[in-house]
């Protein structure tokens, strides 16, 4: 998904929000979590509703080969799942 299918998206959400104004939350709210991403040493930025990015720096090859190597991975979000009735009950 790029900038112009988010903007599209949030055009449809809410239609009086204009596609510039959307363009610049969009473009600010990815440089700010760029930002934080780039500070961070090591260890985790937390994006509440978004997921985590794990940063970490490793050591990849052996030796003489041997280079330090920054790992950002991301992990999505995932949504509580729904209680059931059953569930309820047994509470």
């Amino acid at each position: 998904m790029d900038i112009k299918a988010l903007t599209a998206s949030i055009a449809e959400q809410k239609p009086t929000i204009s596609a510039s104004q959307a363009t610049f939350v969009i473009r600010t709210a990815f440089k700010a979590l760029l930002e934080e991403v780039e500070a961070a040493t090591e260890g985790s930025v937390k994006v509440p509703g978004l997921g985590v990015f794990a940063i970490r720096n490793v050591t990849k090859g052996e030796g003489e080969d041997a280079a330090a190597v920054r790992r950002v991975l991301f992990r999505a979000h995932k949504p509580k799942a729904a209680k059931t009735g059953e569930a309820e009950a047994a509470e």
